[in-house]
């Protein structure tokens, strides 16, 4: 079931990504981390397939809770972390594509450190 539920994310994170400029915002303030709730949504459809049976979703609660944190573990080991970047600082974090979409993630989130990104961007375009 776990694999099953972790191909269904993979298909759900691309789709994220083209939608959201290429970044997933994954930082420790967010109040709705986006890789969080994809792992728990995805459990609980599996689990309580109808989202109306308040007596089945309390009594696999706690169920619910320990696969949503095995499947977030496994799709930021098995998806994220082999299939996307990552940039992380001072507790804010994102996994992107590609240094524009980092550049972009930035702008919104660490202002400050855009223009070095960005330069480093433009460096790297050089030598390509």
């Amino acid at each position: 079931m776990i694999e099953k539920l972790l191909e269904i994310a993979r298909e759900k994170i691309k789709e994220e990504m083209a939608r959201d400029a290429g970044f997933i915002d994954d930082s420790d303030d967010m109040p709705e981390r986006f890789l969080d709730c994809l792992a728990k949504e995805l459990v609980e459809k599996e689990l309580v397939p109808n989202k109306d049976d308040i007596e089945l979703y309390y009594e696999k609660e706690g169920e619910i809770e320990d696969l949503s944190e095995e499947l977030l573990n496994m799709i930021k080991e098995e998806i994220m972390s082999k299939e996307y970047n990552s940039y992380g600082n001072d507790g804010r974090y994102c996994y992107y594509k590609d240094k524009r979409d980092l550049i972009a993630w930035c702008l919104t989130w660490l202002p400050e450190e855009t223009m070095s990104l960005r330069e480093e961007y433009e460096n790297l375009r050089i030598f390509l």
